[in-house]
């Protein structure tokens, strides 16, 4: 079988709007773990959810979720990770599993905002 540019195109514009199981937060988490499409959600979750900033469906075959934390959120966090999630909970709901390998410290100075993309191929 072999999915057609429409069905590419398709399948993107379902995950990134019309479905009602869809990706609306993001999670962040301190945990070490490896990058496995068995993980289901965080190893250790962080600070607060947060809705997307933004999301776009306007390029064929691809989304972009877009989620923005100010410096008072971050403050005294170490990042490792995160997650695309359909609820602003960790329930073992994660569309993707992210680490970043070193922790990224945060001080209170610095803001963050993590751009996500994904291509339908």
């Amino acid at each position: 079988m072999v999915v057609t540019d429409i069905g590419h195109s398709g399948t993107s514009l379902m995950i990134g709007s019309l479905s009602s199981n869809r990706p609306l937060y993001m999670l962040l988490g301190s945990g070490s773990g490896t990058e496995l499409a068995t993980l289901s959600g965080l190893i250790a979750v962080i600070g607060s959810p947060k809705a997307f900033t933004s999301s776009n469906v306007a390029t064929a075959k691809a989304i972009t979720w877009q989620a923005d934390w100010n410096s008072v959120e971050m403050s005294g966090l170490s990042l490792r990770e995160f997650v695309l999630n359909p609820g602003s909970t960790d329930a073992g709901e994660s569309f993707n599993y992210n680490n970043l390998g070193d922790a990224i410290s945060f001080d209170g100075t610095n803001e963050l905002r993590i751009e996500l993309k994904w291509t339908v191929y």
